[in-house]
């Protein structure tokens, strides 16, 4: 079983490195080519959008973890007719979460325009929203329930594999519409129908690999615990991570959108490849909690946090030392607002670090379904965030808005480290604040080393980028596992497991 779980885990892994890593890729890509063609304020518009589109998704949150979580006993069980009960839940859940959607969506229609000063026409800016929202529409009335359905039974690389295709056929029309200088409204359009294909897909897969599994059942909403606990978790996370580029865009305006998106864009892009690590693992993790099994539970929580650590504070000492390079070449000839903001680019860093500190945590809380007992601390979190950034946005500006989340961030941080590790594991938290603090001195020491990095050239950037990693990587994977040595031979264990397994093969 352990044997099985592993390989899953590094199917999900694989798979997500592949996804995050063309992801990246398209997120660099593309925005240049927007930049370019249609200006700092129509790529403001685009994101600012986008970002509402997020936050609307308040609408289903906790909706997907529940029922997530609720799926974990009966497909390790393979109880047929519970599975069928929830899935049948799940889709009502996604239906009338869909419906409102749709309502908000228009009336975002019809009030943008009239709050947004812009040289964009108001039409432009309504089709827009329309087409931006067309995918979003799509998940809550068809795509959920079965993505659901694949995560739970711990085979999210099917969708990985999907989703990584989409990525590059809409980058592909993408770039060629825009070399041909096709209006924006086309180019998102395209990207709408790619959207729409990989959904049916996940689909036909489904129906394909679950013929037994049904979505039409008549159920009880009831047989699915946790809604309104999980709501307030998720609700808390999409208003801190997305009231950014709301404030910005009522309160300075949409060029300034334009800046935070960008430093937004590569930090994202870092999240997502550190979240490989951590995407899909809940399940594994959800499955291992279930059999009340402490020490293996322990064993895989700290190995998992070893690795996490040391992936994620690797990369934000590399960004640490390489963000404003990049943003001066990224941004070079497009001078209608200055992108190069060096207290913008330590704040997001900061930010960033908070994150990868709490989301060992976080993972847990899902795996194990304890919403209930964070609900309060969760809704107080985003309260406390929006009050103190608005408050710092209208007095600072942008980097205000990442004050804010610093602060707030830090505190709930500590929160959830201590709750990890007094409620759901029994792993000493000292080992684990030696690591934190180890690899954030590493980070300073790697910022004071005297390497010059280019401003002018991409390819100078990357080889300058590559010696900073490994450089980086061997300091923090050194000190990580002289602190804990068992995590590191448990990863190596895996490693000759996963291993062996391809060789038997072939």
């Amino acid at each position: 079983m352990e044997t099985g779980r592993t390989e899953k885990m590094a199917k999900t892994i694989s798979a997500n490195i592949l996804l995050q890593l063309i992801i990246v890729f398209s997120g660099l890509i593309l925005p240049r080519f927007f930049l370019k063609e249609y200006g700092s304020e129509v790529n403001g518009l685009i994101n600012s959008i986008k970002q509402f589109m997020t936050y609307f998704s308040v609408v289903s949150a906790g909706i997907g973890i529940a029922c997530k979580t609720a799926l974990f006993k009966p497909l390790e069980e393979k109880n047929q007719e519970e599975i069928n009960s929830i899935l049948s839940a799940t889709n009502i859940f996604f239906r009338r979460s869909g419906y409102i959607f749709i309502c908000m969506i228009s009336a975002l229609a019809f009030f943008y325009p009239m709050f947004i000063q812009t040289d964009i026409t108001n039409i432009d800016i309504i089709l827009l929203i329309l087409i931006l929202s067309a995918g979003s529409i799509l998940e809550y009335m068809i795509l959920n329930k079965y993505r659901i359905l694949i995560d739970a039974d711990q085979r999210l690389y099917i969708e990985a594999k999907f989703q990584t295709q989409g990525i590059l056929l809409n980058l592909l029309f993408s770039v060629v519409l825009i070399k041909f200088h096709s209006p924006v409204l086309l180019v998102q359009l395209v990207a709408a129908i790619v959207y729409t294909i990989r959904a049916f897909r996940i689909r036909n897969y489904v129906k394909r690999e679950y013929p037994q599994a049904s979505f039409n059942e008549k159920v009880s909403l009831s047989i699915i615990p946790n809604v309104k606990s999980a709501s307030s978790y998720q609700v808390s996370n999409i208003i801190i991570s997305y009231t950014p580029i709301l404030l910005i865009t009522f309160i300075i305006g949409l060029k300034e959108v334009s800046v935070y998106s960008i430093y937004n864009m590569v930090f994202a892009s870092l999240l997502m490849i550190i979240n490989v690590f951590s995407t899909g693992l809940s399940s594994a993790f959800g499955n291992i909690y279930l059999k009340k099994d402490k020490i293996l539970l322990n064993r895989n929580v700290s190995t998992y946090t070893f690795l996490f650590y040391s992936i994620g504070f690797t990369l934000y000492a590399c960004a640490y030392k390489l963000i404003l390079p990049f943003i001066n070449i990224y941004t070079s000839g497009i001078d209608d607002i200055n992108y190069d903001q060096p207290l913008l680019a330590l704040l997001f860093i900061i930010n960033g670090i908070i994150a990868v500190i709490r989301t060992p945590a976080l993972t847990m809380v899902e795996a194990s379904g304890m919403y209930r007992e964070n609900a309060v601390l969760n809704i107080g979190e985003a309260v406390l965030n929006i009050i103190i950034s608005i408050i710092l946005t209208y007095k600072l500006g942008l980097v205000g808005v990442l004050m804010g989340s610093a602060i707030v961030g830090s505190l709930r941080t500590i929160i959830y480290l201590f709750f990890l590790y007094s409620k759901v594991v029994t792993v000493s938290i000292y080992k684990v604040a030696m690591i934190i603090i180890s690899n954030i001195f590493i980070i300073k020491l790697i910022k004071a080393i005297p390497i010059q990095i280019s401003n002018n050239s991409f390819i100078d950037w990357i080889g300058e980028a590559i010696v900073v990693f490994l450089m980086s990587f061997l300091l923090i994977f050194t000190i990580n596992s002289i602190i804990d040595k068992e995590s590191f031979i448990d990863i190596l264990k895996k490693i000759k497991i996963i291993f062996k397994k391809i060789m038997y093969k072939k």
